[in-house]
């Protein structure tokens, strides 16, 4: 009998069989904004500069496949009634910390500039203007919109 019980245990493990299971996901490509802050504006006679760039956070997670775009600014957001500009803002963006710092802007004040993000990072994007308004700056608030976008290339 205890052969016979000897001889079972041993074909036991002989019978067990092994399957590896696979587990497998896609990261799909992104693009976000985060941390925007609000720049500011000097305004003096018929100037109109930066006194404080605003800035975004641009985090993308494929190389090279985004870009990242600043808007022209062809007129005032808001301005004391009668006050324009003679022409586009002068853009000057520039990605001021992250990976992808020191990139090339490429482009012109009335088109818009671009830059290549080509790497994967959370990098900062800073936006400073400047123009010529249409006479001496009346009193009150001027404020200037550039649109920044993350697209495909």
């Amino acid at each position: 009998m205890k052969k016979l019980i000897a001889v079972s245990l041993l074909a036991l493990p002989t019978l067990a069989v092994a399957e590896n299971l696979v587990l497998s996901g896609t990261a799909a490509q992104a693009c976000t904004f985060s941390g925007t802050t609000t720049g500011a504006l000097t305004v003096s006679g018929t100037s109109i500069t930066t006194a404080t760039p605003a800035t975004t956070v641009v985090t993308n997670n494929d190389p090279n496949f985004y870009k990242v775009t600043v808007g022209t600014v062809a007129g005032l957001t808001s301005a004391p009634s009668g006050m324009s500009l003679t022409g586009n803002m002068v853009l000057s963006p520039s990605i001021s910390s992250g990976a992808n710092s020191g990139a090339t802007f490429t482009g012109t004040d009335a088109a818009g500039k671009e830059a290549n993000l080509a790497l994967a990072a959370a990098d900062t994007v800073s936006i400073s203007l400047s123009g010529t308004l249409n006479g001496p700056a009346l009193a009150g608030a001027y404020s200037a919109t550039s649109a920044v976008s993350c697209i495909a290339q």
